[in-house]
């Protein structure tokens, strides 16, 4: 990827980031870590048609801003914690499966060994 398609990218995602907390601020635009849920599976796809994402640039973004939002140590909280998972609506839909649980809380321990000690 060239810089100049890199910066391209970098302002897509920007900008997406913003479209999806002001149409979703009940998933995204969460301010309070015990607030975030856990998306519906393939959510992704409910996105793409309800946004209008018809360029592979448009999906690639997506696909960032919804890698960095479950990468959170907040999302990774609600998968282990069991929440059930969320529509674009903000409605349960399913609840988080036992191995995603695990999966989440082995996330969390690692990073937490990873941070540095408060003295």
């Amino acid at each position: 990827m060239t810089t100049k398609n890199r910066t391209k990218t970098t302002r897509l995602v920007s900008s997406l980031k913003k479209r999806l907390e002001g149409l979703y601020p009940h998933i995204f635009a969460t301010r309070n870590p015990r607030d975030v849920r856990p998306l519906a599976i393939n959510i992704h796809d409910q996105l793409i048609h309800e946004l209008g994402l018809l360029t592979g640039r448009q999906r690639y973004a997506l696909r960032i801003v919804l890698n960095d939002y479950c990468n959170t140590l907040a999302y990774q909280w609600a998968l282990a914690k069991g929440r059930h998972r969320i529509d674009t609506n903000g409605q349960p839909v399913a609840p988080v499966e036992p191995h995603i649980k695990k999966q989440a809380f082995a996330a969390i321990q690692k990073s937490i060994k990873g941070q540095p000690k408060v003295a």
